[in-house]
């Protein structure tokens, strides 16, 4: 009788699923050495991981937009490219501790949380209200869809933004924004004819700093 615990099996599974590598894990398509544990001990290739960046907007007698930008990791150009495609000059801007908004001191006031010591400052600055969107799009990951392909992951957080700005609208208003949005656009590139093999032109819906926001590509 030979018993294991969890974390001795575990072990044991690696030595045998990934022998030549000295039971290290690596990613089985690129070889990729760097893939990262997701939940129940799944592995996957961090070359497919994807970062999402946002920014909302807090004006108590505006409307707020949230934008969204799936980029390749979270980066000082991706941030600063953000910033200054969508936020006006000289605009407050509240951002955490990370190390790729040090920058953007030079496009807007900055303001700074610490999280690793508090959840605000002590007069009151925080960044719950983009939080708020990042909770509804892992909601919407873990409760609806289960999954995001990296390859439309950009139109998914454009879809998760629209709903966290609309929450507050009637179905009516929701339904009228979406109509007007449609009856004022050409026909998409991207997904006419997307059962007819449309959908193998899409490319991954990647920023980076040399994207311009008009080739928006789920714009199109």
């Amino acid at each position: 009788m030979w018993g294991l615990g969890e974390e001795e099996a575990y072990e044991l599974f690696y030595s045998f699923r990934w022998s030549a590598n000295g039971g290290q894990p690596f990613c089985p398509k690129c070889g990729n050495l760097s893939p990262y544990s997701i939940r129940r001990r799944r592995f996957r290739c961090s070359e497919e991981r994807m970062c999402v960046l946002s920014i909302r907007e807090h004006n108590d007698d505006a409307p707020n937009r949230t934008i969204t930008r799936v980029v390749s990791d979270e980066n000082p150009k991706a941030a600063w490219a953000a910033v200054r495609d969508h936020v006006q000059p000289r605009s407050l801007l509240t951002a955490d501790e990370h190390g790729s908004y040090d920058d953007l001191v030079g496009l807007a006031i900055l303001q700074r949380v610490n999280h690793s010591k508090a959840y605000q400052t002590e007069d009151g600055t925080d960044t719950n209200r983009i939080e708020s969107f990042f909770a509804r799009a892992e909601r919407s990951y873990v409760g609806i869809h289960h999954r995001f392909s990296v390859k439309y992951l950009d139109w998914y957080m454009a879809m998760v933004a629209w709903k966290e700005d609309t929450r507050y609208m009637g179905l009516r208003w929701q339904l009228a924004d979406v109509l007007r949005t449609v009856t004022h656009r050409t026909t998409s590139e991207n997904l006419c004819g997307y059962w007819q093999g449309a959908a193998d032109r899409i490319d991954e819906q990647v920023w980076d700093e040399d994207t311009k926001v008009e080739k928006q590509r789920y714009l199109r």
